[in-house]
């Protein structure tokens, strides 16, 4: 079995998603920071990562209905 197979306890799945959020904040300002040129693209993904990673926090510790945000982001995902 795959390690994406295996189902994580959802206390471990919020560690790891507290970790990622963490994680991408510190990608997202070398990004800023520590470049004599700024790469839009790359902010733009991790700031997705964060925002994707916070959702699901949400959803999982505080019980919000995120399917109207996740069918937005779809949208924007099939536009050009």
């Amino acid at each position: 079995m795959s390690k994406e197979q295996i189902p994580e306890k959802d206390s471990v799945r919020e560690a790891h998603l507290m970790l990622f959020i963490l994680a991408n904040v510190d990608l997202l300002r070398m990004e800023v920071l520590d470049r004599t040129e700024i790469d839009r693209d790359a902010i733009v993904t991790h700031a997705n990562n964060i925002e994707w990673q916070v959702m699901e926090l949400a959803q999982r510790i505080l019980g919000v209905d995120i399917s109207e945000w996740q069918a937005k982001q779809e949208r924007k995902r099939e536009q050009p």
